[in-house]
């Protein structure tokens, strides 16, 4: 009996000790919940007109993320979001900059100076105009398309929200497959999470055109005076630059404290310390990608220029006319995670890759860019470029051509371009572990059945 009452008691302590574990687990994370939920579905909300029920039902399909309540308060524009009624966040929507999660008040103010209008002209083909031609190239079969179509929408029976939400294949300039689930269009804004980061790079290859950057440039930050003072843009632009940083998202590290905990996501990054020498071990870092934002920043005079200049420079000349990027609650752009583009936007960025940087006859981006954009990491096995992603050697798609390339996202967002076949696809969705490599297969013997 008395054995008995021990068992029991240290049986409570043990269940206490466990519960108070799990509640302070919980507890530190609810930022990070809130802020997640709060910001993604702030944007889905005043940008795509999407219930707050339909954004939790089917995009915060993860268990921690499904304990989030949301709440809108459409006079200030703003989304707030806790858990169980704990630490609550908000996130308030920018015409142009979608929504911004802030830390507290709305302390900076940030906003474009101007609405931003894009216009496309209507008697011009895509990509360069709006008008869709109807005249398909005579070598695709139609049959096959359709069929890795539908394979692409195909649900799994047992988790239904592992789905594709919109797929855009483009060959020889003409869109050939436009396909995308109820209340999505090719017109729709769609958070292509890091495919981002290879905006920044077009953005920086642009600088470089204009001799205000070069990958060569290093003392990039000024309290840099250690080993980061060799750091050069280019060994950040291939995420070589040796600096600490743990790329993970479950916990509270680098990114999600950067993200959801940070109101200046540059200083979030570059405060790590160094770890390898420069340019001897590639890793996968978003912070290098937000700390490119932050130099990016620093060639203008002030706030709304550079505001202004993803517009200017990139959305305006591709005519990118539903694309946007967000910022932080300091206005810079999150380089590394938020930029938001229809099917046929993420499409034309591609297609200006696919181009060797030239759109519609004028040199947007340096003679070489691509090239060097494409050129392997060493350290990276063939997987990795600058701040996109490769596929020498069958490294990303076993049995897609080696010179196929890629701007990649979380949830499996991706634009693939294909030189060697004329071929660019985007692919938006749910799931990471969608089949890219049955998909370009699929889709490259529609085209090549001559």
């Amino acid at each position: 009996m008395f054995f008995n009452m021990i068992l029991v008691k240290y049986t409570l302590y043990l269940l206490f000790a466990l519960l108070l574990f799990g509640f302070y687990h919980l507890f530190v994370r609810i930022p990070i919940i809130a802020g997640y939920t709060a910001k993604c579905a702030c944007t889905q909300y005043y940008e795509n007109g999407r219930s707050l029920d339909a954004i939790a039902d089917e995009d915060f399909n993860l268990s921690l993320l499904r304990i989030a309540g949301l709440s809108a308060n459409d006079t200030e524009k703003s989304i707030a979001s806790s858990v169980f009624g704990m630490r609550s966040r908000t996130a308030v929507y920018k015409q142009g900059l979608g929504c911004q999660l802030l830390q507290g008040k709305d302390d900076y103010n940030i906003s474009l100076p101007k609405e931003i209008s894009i216009s496309l002209s209507d008697t011009l083909d895509y990509p360069y105009g709006s008008k869709i031609p109807t005249k398909l190239p005579s070598n695709i079969n139609l049959e096959k398309l359709a069929d890795a179509g539908k394979q692409a929408f195909d649900k799994d029976r047992k988790i239904v929200t592992k789905k594709t939400r919109s797929l855009l294949v483009v060959y020889k300039d003409t869109i050939i497959l436009d396909i995308n689930e109820d209340g999505f269009t090719s017109d729709t804004p769609q958070l292509g999470w890091s495919m981002t980061k290879s905006w920044l790079n077009t953005l920086v290859g642009i600088q470089v055109l204009e001799g205000k950057m070069n990958i060569a440039d290093d003392q990039l930050f000024d309290h840099w005076t250690d080993n980061r003072s060799k750091i050069t843009l280019d060994h950040m632009l291939t995420m070589t630059t040796g600096i600490d940083w743990e790329e993970e998202y479950i916990a509270v590290a680098d990114p999600t404290e950067m993200l959801y905990m940070s109101e200046d996501i540059v200083s979030a990054a570059n405060d790590n310390p160094p770890l390898y020498i420069p340019g001897t071990q590639w890793y996968y870092s978003s912070g290098t990608s937000n700390m490119i934002s932050g130099l990016l920043r620093d060639q203008f005079d002030s706030v709304e220029d550079y505001l202004v200049y993803p517009y200017k420079a990139m959305f305006n000349k591709l005519g990118m006319s539903n694309s946007f990027m967000e910022v932080d609650e300091m206005g810079n752009y999150i380089a590394s995670s938020f930029g938001y583009a229809s099917t046929k936007d993420w499409a034309r960025f591609g297609l200006l890759y696919m181009h060797d940087g030239i759109w519609n006859g004028e040199r947007i981006l340096p003679q070489g860019w691509v090239k060097y954009t494409t050129t392997e990491v060493p350290s990276s096995e063939g997987r990795y470029g600058a701040h996109f992603w490769l596929n020498k050697r069958g490294a990303e798609f076993a049995d897609a051509p080696f010179d196929t390339y890629s701007a990649n996202g979380y949830n499996g967002q991706k634009t693939i371009i294909i030189p060697s076949k004329e071929l660019v696809i985007v692919r938006l969705g749910l799931n990471s572990d969608f089949d890219f490599n049955s998909l370009i297969q699929s889709i490259i013997n529609a085209i090549d059945h001559e």
